[in-house]
């Protein structure tokens, strides 16, 4: 008998290849996606996603040119809100922290380098049906200086929804369009155009969350370990720098999780 978990994962790598994006897209989140605390199939999920990083991405999705919000040098938070500056998500509220006000972001140090720039919802696809369904978004892009020169951080930000398995994933998918597109890569050239960017920068992409999304017991602390050994898998196969991070409200400090 075939176990009716792994069928459904097989089911995934075949059904990509003959499907639009938004097929393509909505593999990643199947993969993403478990009943119960323990994340089922641990290896034959890392290897499905492997594929389907390696995998070429269906067309139709690129964007022509970078959501204008994202331009403006003056706009770091650029999610708009019902009710004036009401924050209703704590992820929102998260990304608000580190982007606002613009005077405090130059003392905020993300991964050992001081934040340079920043701006938040920023979209990385096209939905050729013209609506939101085929939709990828980047909860924020964070420049950074390090002693080796800038750095690009595509952060996916999380304070209760899901978990880190799930939060991994999404960034992956995220990572593979952005790498994809020279479109979003452009966003600070024009923001900072007298730092002169060089065309490709390099990008870490990094799952954001309190410290205590990790250690809530249940599914959030067990998706903890299956979600470092995907980054390091994908590191080893696609020498992708990927990370699960903390953000310290106090410190103003985003660190890699766990320290050790």
């Amino acid at each position: 008998m075939v176990d009716a978990r792994c069928s459904s994962i097989s089911v995934l790598s075949t059904s990509v290849a003959t499907s639009d994006f938004k097929a393509w897209a909505e593999s990643w989140i199947a993969l993403a996606k478990y009943p119960g605390a323990r994340l089922p199939d641990e290896e034959a999920r890392i290897t499905k996603l492997v594929e389907l990083w390696h995998a070429p991405v269906p067309s139709g999705w690129e964007r022509s040119e970078p959501d204008q919000r994202l331009l403006d040098p003056n706009r770091r938070y650029c999610r708009t809100h019902t009710g004036g500056d009401r924050v209703p998500r704590a992820e929102h509220a998260l990304e608000c922290d580190i982007l606002k006000p613009i005077p405090a972001c130059t003392a905020t140090v993300c991964l050992g380098a001081p934040l340079v720039d920043g701006v938040n919802a920023v979209p990385l696809t096209k939905d050729a049906d013209g609506g939101r369904a085929g939709n990828v978004e980047a909860d924020m892009f964070l420049l950074t200086w390090r002693a080796q020169g800038l750095l690009l951080l595509l952060v996916e930000v999380k304070v209760e929804s899901n978990n880190a398995w799930y939060a991994a994933v999404e960034n992956l998918r995220q990572m593979k369009l952005f790498l994809s597109s020279a479109t979003p890569r452009a966003v600070f050239h024009t923001r900072l155009p007298e730092l002169g960017l060089p065309d490709d920068l390099p990008t870490t992409a990094v799952v954001l969350a309190p410290l205590s999304f990790y250690t809530a017991p249940g599914k959030k602390s067990a998706a903890v370990a299956p979600a470092r050994r995907l980054l390091q898998r994908m590191s080893h196969e696609t020498r992708l720098d990927a990370v699960l991070a903390t953000w310290d409200p106090e410190s103003r400090a985003i660190e890699t999780y766990p320290t050790d």
